[in-house]
């Protein structure tokens, strides 16, 4: 009687071995996806909260001021900071507008936009217009005092007019009660 040896294999093969890989690679890629847009979601939301603060303050320094004004320079878009430019130069701080505000936040720190880069509009920065002049309304014809903020995806409830000057980021005109 022959016996025959049986030579069992140690290791994996090569066809084993990529699709093993294959599946980390897509679970991986799945993971990174859904964290991508978990940061994005959480930029957004914390816009929403720093423009609810910020438009808070806002009408609380306008409904202190004899005249009823909201704080800054009428006609002029201004960078929400106490000092700089904003919307990659094109804006400046206005020093009576961050004074007038920043009593109401805690700290005396007004918010700014969370993970932005230098490249962006929104870098730095949230932007108000105290008072845009009826001869130079938006193009949905909007006039007043106008608060601009940004997200990563459509503004539905934006109330006012929503551009999108750089791809991914859309820019809410908001105007405020006047």
């Amino acid at each position: 009687m022959k016996y025959f040896r049986v030579r069992l294999k140690s290791g994996f093969t090569l066809m084993e071995l990529m699709v093993a890989l294959g599946i980390v690679a897509l679970l991986v890629a799945i993971v990174l996806t859904n964290l991508t847009q978990a940061k994005s979601r959480g930029r957004d939301s914390q816009v929403r909260a720093d423009i609810g603060k910020i438009r808070l303050a806002l009408v609380k320094v306008r409904e202190s001021n004899p005249l009823y004004h909201y704080p800054g320079t009428a006609g002029a878009y201004q960078c929400i900071k106490t000092t700089g430019t904003c919307f990659k130069g094109q804006y400046s701080a206005n020093t009576t507008l961050t004074s007038a505000i920043s009593s109401y936040f805690p700290g005396q720190a007004i918010p700014k936009p969370p993970g932005t880069n230098t490249s962006e509009n929104r870098h730095d920065a949230y932007v108000l217009n105290p008072y845009l002049p009826a001869a130079t309304p938006l193009p949905n014809g909007q006039y007043g005092p106008v608060l601009i903020w940004y997200q990563e995806k459509p503004i539905p409830d934006c109330k006012g007019y929503v551009a999108q000057h750089e791809t991914g980021i859309y820019y809410c005109y908001e105007q405020l009660p006047y």
